[in-house]
């Protein structure tokens, strides 16, 4: 796990060798923008080839029931219908007593609601164990 001033580290460190270096703020600034185009354009596309495999996965598992099997196959793949319990917290409250109780904060992901700190950290309240560190990062607008 990379520590935060690793991390503002590896965000601050010049180019690497063979890395396309653009030759001033302006075009920086620019290609950033258009890689940022490219990227959500990328990312819209896949969305709707998820929403596709969403509707084709629910539709083999309805006939997969239908035809009470858990496999079959096409040309060219097979599938498998696989089950896995998920976890579902129905009663908060009880939930966190039981991980008080039997010190089983293992059940938690380890992540701080960003929000609710810095929330908690602007009403003056300190947060015991939990510091903060400075994300840089750079908000790119259209000219128009």
């Amino acid at each position: 796990m990379m520590t935060a001033q690793a991390q503002m580290q590896d965000q601050t460190d010049a180019p690497k060798e063979g890395e396309k270096q653009p030759q001033s703020f302006g075009s920086m600034i620019d290609e950033m923008y258009e890689l940022r185009n490219l990227k959500q354009d990328y990312e819209s596309k896949a969305k709707k080839i998820k929403e596709q495999m969403d509707v084709l996965e629910t539709a083999i598992i309805n006939r997969l029931d239908i035809d009470e099997t858990t496999m079959s196959r096409g040309k060219t793949a097979s599938a498998i219908l696989t089950e896995q319990e998920i976890p579902k917290v129905e009663v908060w409250d009880a939930f966190y007593q039981y991980i008080q109780e039997n010190e089983a904060f293992h059940l938690l992901q380890r992540r701080v609601s960003t929000a609710a700190a810095r929330e908690t950290l602007e009403a003056g309240e300190a947060i015991a164990g939990v510091g903060t560190f400075t994300k840089r990062a750079i908000s790119l607008r259209k000219i128009t």
